[in-house]
């Protein structure tokens, strides 16, 4: 079985690691294994079958042009021939993609390109772009104009209209498998434009338990200074008041004996309370993974998951988490593993019912706990072989089509 990759970027992020693991697992398989990558590869070993798609220049010009008419995978139709031209060469028993909005790809091009080739698709949903007329999510904003057209988007304009309708067409004529990594994104494309176009699977996104796993945390509490002090951490991109940071705040003040970590970047600084040691935004698995073991209590203040990698990350390294009750976010909690809480309710009560849970019944009973429920339900090569499996059934069914 051959299987080329396509996503916006390669081994960082997290769908550039979701991209990566799966590569790499296959290769292990003795599956012969293709990435095409847009912007960003940190892998230094120089694969020859880790390729890029355009170059920085089209990628540049397809965001002005995204700018101007607000249809963001509507352009760089260069790039997407000359993709399609090497597809045609390489001649792939199915192609994976994962986010294909990244200033790189003409998506209705590229996907009808490969019906044309008798290409069998399946398209992973890392967000909600694919359901709606532009937006990558519409939680937040309370939108439901995705279930009937986006029509009268106040964000895109007629463009959303239009790139609505574009989605329809392209699955209307590609009818690839969708693969849902939540069973919250997998409910929402049961209502989408998806539902009557394509055939939806779910299987979860993984964690890299190899890597993510409870460490001793002596060294790295030693580094930060904070000794045997209560700890919250908590990872993201970037922080902003709208971003976690009033959440953060409130804990820290609320508690003043206690340590407060943001690992990620400042979109605004702010004046934060003494308890609140902020880490600049790393990729580096092993230090993420001694900071989540090193944690009495992991916040994750997004309102917007489709899967929620880093709240799986705490899990695994067994720091039971905190989070909302919206999007993916709940799927990750038990009795044990953590609490979730209504949007406007009190964080600072949630994380001490967490402290409190900790108390109740041993660090070492929760951190067993947060443990098991990864390994039961995010292990990384139970998961990757389920996508082998479905890789193997549509190729059999696409051959019997084409016999």
């Amino acid at each position: 079985m051959r299987v080329l990759q396509v996503n916006a970027v390669y081994k960082t992020k997290s769908t550039g690691r979701i991209c990566m693991e799966i590569h790499k697992y296959l290769q292990s398989k003795g599956i012969e294994s293709y990435v095409a990558y847009a912007n960003e590869n940190t892998d230094k070993s120089r694969d020859p079958n880790v390729f890029r798609v355009g170059n920085v220049f089209d990628h540049k010009l397809h965001a002005i042009e995204y700018r101007i008419d607000k249809l963001q995978g509507c352009h760089s139709r260069i790039a997407t021939k000359i993709l399609l031209r090497k597809i045609s060469r390489l001649k792939p028993d199915i192609i994976l993609t994962h986010n294909l909005h990244s200033n790189y790809l003409h998506v209705g091009l590229f996907l009808k390109g490969l019906k044309d080739l008798h290409t069998p698709v399946v398209v992973d949903l890392h967000d909600c772009w694919f359901l709606t007329g532009g937006c990558y999510h519409y939680t937040e904003r309370g939108c439901n104009k995705w279930l009937s057209g986006c029509k009268g988007c106040e964000l895109f304009g007629k463009a959303a209209e239009k790139k609505y309708k574009l989605n329809c067409e392209i699955f209307d004529y590609v009818k690839p498998t969708i693969v849902a990594t939540s069973k919250w994104i997998e409910h929402e494309a049961r209502k989408s434009l998806l539902s009557t176009r394509t055939n939806i699977e779910m299987i979860y996104d993984w964690i890299d338990t190899a890597t993510f796993y409870p460490r001793t945390c002596n060294k790295i509490r030693e580094t930060l200074g904070i000794g045997n002090k209560i700890m919250i951490l908590g990872v993201a991109t970037g922080w902003s008041p709208v971003k976690g940071q009033i959440e953060m705040i409130k804990i820290a003040e609320a508690m003043p004996d206690a340590v407060v970590i943001l690992v990620g970047n400042q979109v605004k600084k702010v004046n934060y309370p003494k308890n609140v040691i902020t880490i600049a935004f790393t990729d580096s698995k092993e230090e993420l993974a001694e900071l989540y073991s090193a944690a009495d209590v992991f916040f994750n203040p997004s309102k917007q998951e489709t899967f929620g990698l880093v709240t799986g990350e705490a899990l695994a390294c067994g720091t039971p988490i905190v989070v909302y009750n919206t999007t993916a976010c709940p799927e990750f909690v038990t009795k044990y593993t953590g609490v979730v809480i209504e949007k406007g309710e009190d964080v600072v009560m949630a994380v001490n019912e967490v402290l409190r849970k900790n108390e109740k019944y041993g660090r070492d009973f929760i951190k067993e706990k947060c443990v098991k429920f990864v390994e039961d339900n995010f292990n990384m090569q139970k998961n990757i072989d389920k996508y082998i499996q479905l890789f193997n059934e549509i190729i059999f069914n696409n051959n019997g089509k084409r016999s």
